[in-house]
């Protein structure tokens, strides 16, 4: 690479970084300016500084965890040829080790980008671990107190939800890399995996199989704060909370096995363990549970102390009243209601005016490039100064329908020829229908409760509608 192309390269990389860097200012000094505009400038600042920390803190881990294991491999490889063709020769030629560095380096700071980039919305669970409000109030099934669901619960998920993810990513890419160098392989119809591969991928599935055993461990805190969205009753009780202890044991015992693959060359220790806590896993979320709610009756799955007992918590955690309250229903309507609101209820319009415009549109006799733009509706007065709910519409010119009609349309007919205007209105009564269920046309505006069942428009001494 020409120094000049270095260069150029490099001023683009640092135009993309400063247009990243320059956004993130603008932001955060409007956001800034928007909180001392209402007085909680402080505040403000206290919770960018955490965000700031907890996403420092959050790629550094995932930085050096990352960068950590993609060395690992680097230095189990002794190089990497590319296969070249020069003329008709086929030759191999080797990649500077200065590229694998780059590389790895690349790939571990973008693993670690993608896994911390949403670690600044954690501060409002982390926050929450300083609040020490006392409630007293213990829930009945896992004997703690409401404050750890409150205070607690939410940031240990957070946190096992960015360790699970950091450990699941790893060993995925870990793998990919391996097999990619050969060392993971088929070889005779057997999965051949090389020493320092093994010893490796060993330590990854441990820490996998690890975080999986605390996020069992957290599945029974989770099915009573209600984050699982599962009833409390039997089921929960007898059923959810002892199938998640017992996916804990067998994760850690999964780790175990893992463990012993450094040493034990058989896939087999680690194949049969995943599979088992793979299935188990599935089983007790799903199959086992919804099989359980299915052969008890109603009777054998109620708690009602249990439900009670989150009803208080709920009570507690939304500041909700600590009893329950009732509406009493509406009274029943008088049966002579409607006989007496007749005259009001007639005015009701019975007609959408959109589908009435759809329905006069296809009613009206001139072409289609003539429509009727929005109706209006109003009252008019009638015989005995009674009101009359009226629909009334006039008639315009749709130049895109008359584009599609005519091709020859020019200046002049749209200015000044046939469609320079459209003529006529028309005018529906709103709470009225035919037999056959079509509108009822008013001709005549003075007269508003005469109307006429077939197609008819307003009689106006002017019919031009510009």
């Amino acid at each position: 690479m020409t120094p000049r192309r270095a260069w150029v390269r490099a001023a683009v990389l640092l135009a993309l970084l400063g247009l990243l860097l320059g956004r993130w200012a603008a932001v955060s000094t409007a956001n800034r300016l928007w909180a001392e505009s209402l007085g909680v400038g402080v505040t403000h600042t206290a919770i960018a500084q955490l965000k700031l920390t907890l996403l420092g803190l959050a790629f550094a881990t995932a930085a050096t965890w990352s960068l950590g294991n993609l060395y690992l491999i680097y230095r189990t490889i002794g190089s990497v040829q590319v296969p070249r063709r020069l003329g008709n020769l086929e030759i191999v030629e080797a990649v500077p080790r200065r590229y694998l560095v780059a590389g790895t380096v690349v790939l571990g700071l973008l693993i670690a980008v993608l896994v911390s980039h949403r670690a600044s919305g954690w501060w409002y669970s982390f926050a929450l671990l300083g609040s020490r409000a006392p409630v007293e109030l213990v829930d009945p099934v896992l004997h703690r107190d409401l404050t750890y669901y409150l205070f607690r619960l939410p940031w240990e998920r957070t946190l096992h939800g960015f360790l699970a993810t950091l450990s699941a990513v790893l060993l995925v890419v870990t793998a990919g890399l391996y097999a990619l160098v050969g060392a993971i392989r088929v070889a005779e119809r057997r999965l051949v995996v090389a020493d320092w591969a093994r010893t490796h991928l060993a330590g990854l599935l441990v820490v996998f199989a690890l975080t999986l055993a605390a996020g069992f461990r957290l599945d029974p805190a989770e099915y009573v704060a209600g984050l699982r969205n599962v009833p409390y009753d039997a089921v929960l009780v007898e059923v959810r909370l002892p199938f998640s202890r017992a996916l804990s044991g067998v994760a850690v015992v999964v780790a175990i096995a893992s463990l012993a693959w450094i040493w034990v060359d058989r896939n087999t220790l680690v194949v049969a363990p995943w599979g088992v806590l793979a299935g188990l896993a599935l089983a007790g979320t799903f199959v086992v549970p919804g099989f359980a709610t299915a052969v008890r009756g109603p009777d054998r799955l109620a708690l009602p102390e249990l439900v009670a007992a989150q009803r208080r918590m709920l009570s507690v955690a939304f500041a909700l009243p600590a009893g329950d309250t009732t509406i009493d229903p509406p009274p029943s309507p008088d049966a002579d209601l409607p006989a007496r609101r007749a005259s009001e209820l007639g005015l009701v319009p019975i007609w959408d005016a959109g589908a009435l415009q759809d329905l006069l549109r296809r009613l009206a006799p001139q072409g289609p490039e003539h429509r009727f733009a929005g109706a209006g509706l109003d009252l008019y007065q009638g015989r005995n100064r009674r009101p009359v709910a009226l629909y009334l519409a006039a008639r315009e010119v749709d130049l895109l329908a008359a584009r599609e009609a005519d091709a020859a349309l020019s200046w002049s007919s749209v200015h000044a020829g046939r469609y320079a205007h459209a003529s006529g209105a028309i005018a529906v009564a709103a709470a009225q229908a035919t037999p056959d269920g079509l509108p009822l046309f008013v001709p005549d505006l003075t007269r508003p409760d005469s109307g006429a069942p077939q197609f008819a428009e307003l009689d106006l001494a002017h019919r031009e509608v510009w």
